[in-house]
């Protein structure tokens, strides 16, 4: 049996009654279910005849954990290994019935499990932007979308105060809160440990600051998805109520699901807060809220625009460009760090807002590569792309040379191509793209950047 906290539990039968507590008490000395989102755009045949998640089209629990660092598909996004409770917020979203073009906000976005979220559930037509404050996460942040390899996420960092600063409004605004991990006790018992009643008013009050800076970023008549993986009133009811004290906000119930029944609904009249627990549903403890700006008067914004930083088209990236990509006319280059990306016509505008607010981007669009001199040399990411073209020049490998390119060594015993005008090629298993070669001579050369490489073994 889990030991909890005298304090903890007498607030889990204040919330629910005894009897639920028992009841949650006894399943936190379950093992936890593993499962995964499988991603829409790269092929799933990898798994087969698994239990579905039945609130996820693409998510399902796998019968044991397997090591994914193993596992080629892992590491080029084939799937995300994702907690089952989290993915309701796929039900959610799927219910808003938003516009094509959407542009939405990950506001705590790392390590990427609703950001890739978001872009199976709505697809690459709307433009992503995945928010994360702290540098070293949103690196981890990045690494996980580049593996998704979708076309449309912008990755920023730096304090989220900067980012209304953009005058970009979103359709929709996703704060996953950093919170006090109640609902994780089960798989990280040490957070039992480390709660108590200090951490839970940090959370909040910290909450209530990222809440407030979401008002601003999200458009009339659109949606704040606000979820924790945390049980008290304090981090979900009280941290939603100052913004929906003020009157521009509305808690909205969640369209029927055949499962929803299986969760706690909260009413108090103010806010509506669905609560995932373990013993009621195959996951994690998770709390989610859906809110919508129900003020109809446009606010009076213009996104930042100057002349600096615009998409230009060298003639030697639409080159890169019209080689590499699928349906190539429908993108704009715009110079990215030393190179350049890809980004689509309506993307650019929030693009350049971004870079002209001082809004720190580590990933846009599609990143192309560099050239050094006039040499070319191709972004990692393009590699993991879903709309690279797929006529680009592969060298097919086995599981046991996979993980040979995946530990960054040189391949051996794969002999080069007939023809050597290409220097890149794909290093690819089965159906997965890995990263890139480069063909020296009569040689292959290992591209795979050198912090994604495994190490374990």
């Amino acid at each position: 049996m889990t030991l909890l906290s005298d304090k903890f539990r007498s607030m889990i039968q204040d919330l629910w009654g005894v009897n639920e507590a028992l009841a949650l008490e006894a399943a936190l000395s379950d093992e936890s279910p593993v499962s995964i989102r499988l991603n829409p755009l790269k092929p799933s045949h990898h798994f087969e005849n698994l239990e579905p998640v039945p609130w996820c089209p693409n998510g399902y629990y796998l019968p044991s954990r397997i090591s994914f660092t193993l596992d080629p598909y892992f590491h080029g996004g084939h799937y995300y290994v994702q907690e089952a409770s989290s993915m309701w917020l796929d039900h959610v979203i799927r219910s808003l019935g938003l516009p094509k073009e959407s542009k939405i906000l990950d506001l705590c976005a790392a390590p990427g499990g609703k950001t890739t979220l978001i872009a199976g559930t709505l697809g690459k037509e709307v433009m992503i932007h995945a928010h994360e404050t702290h540098s070293s996460r949103a690196e981890v942040l990045r690494q996980n979308l580049v593996k998704w390899g979708y076309p449309n996420f912008l990755v920023s960092t730096g304090p989220i105060q900067k980012l209304p600063a953009s005058g970009i409004l979103y359709d929709l605004v996703v704060v996953d809160a950093p919170c006090s991990g109640e609902g994780m006790f089960r798989k990280e018992p040490e957070a039992i440990a480390q709660w108590n009643d200090l951490k839970v008013n940090k959370c909040h009050f910290m909450q209530r600051d990222i809440l407030q800076i979401a008002t601003q970023l999200v458009r009339p008549g659109g949606y704040i998805l606000y979820s924790t993986c945390t049980f008290n009133s304090k981090e979900n009811e009280e941290s939603l109520s100052t913004i929906l004290s003020g009157g521009n906000f509305q808690s909205l119930h969640v369209p029927h699901h055949p499962k929803i029944e299986s969760l706690i609904k909260s009413d108090n009249g103010s806010s509506i807060v669905y609560r995932c627990l373990p013993h009621r549903i195959r996951g994690e403890g998770f709390s989610f809220s859906l809110l919508k700006n129900a003020n109809n008067e446009e606010q009076n914004v213009t996104l930042r625009k100057n002349n600096e930083n615009k998409a230009t088209a060298k003639p030697d990236s639409l080159s890169v460009l019209n080689r590499y990509i699928q349906n190539p006319s429908a993108y704009r280059i715009a110079e990215y760090e030393s190179g350049f990306c890809a980004l689509r016509e309506s993307w650019v505008e929030a693009y350049q807002s971004c870079r002209n607010a001082k809004i720190q981007l580590i990933h846009a669009g599609i990143p192309l590569g560099s050239f050094k001199g006039k040499d070319w040399v191709p972004n990692h990411a393009l590699a993991l792309s879903t709309e690279l073209d797929p006529n680009n020049g592969k060298v097919s490998m086995d599981l046991a040379q996979s993980l040979d390119y995946l530990r960054a060594l040189d391949p051996k015993e794969i002999p080069p191509p007939d023809q050597d005008q290409n220097k890149w090629f794909l290093a690819s298993f089965e159906s997965v793209n890995l990263g890139w070669f480069k063909l020296n001579g009569h040689k292959f050369k290992n591209y795979l950047p050198k912090d994604l490489r495994i190490r374990n073994l």
